[in-house]
């Protein structure tokens, strides 16, 4: 079963860190939803950085933060 290096998690959080959350447990949140998301996509056989910009262009920058905004308002 394949798992994230320290290395690959960080450079995850740098990507999430660029949206500028403001709600800081939304971001650890994010970050390990979007690293498992990773790591279940590399078990179906994609390679890392596939299934990394894959994810990434799923959720998207736009997507996050609008996901802040919402848990903002609840």
């Amino acid at each position: 079963m394949f798992e994230l290096k320290e290395q690959d998690i960080e450079r995850i959080e740098q990507r999430v860190l660029k949206t500028q959350l403001k709600n800081q447990t939304l971001q650890i949140d994010l970050v390990d939803h979007i690293c498992c998301m990773i790591e279940e996509r590399v078990n179906k056989g994609l390679k890392l950085k596939m299934a990394e910009e894959q994810v990434l262009n799923e959720i998207g920058e736009v997507q996050i933060k609008a996901i802040d905004i919402e848990t903002t308002f609840l």
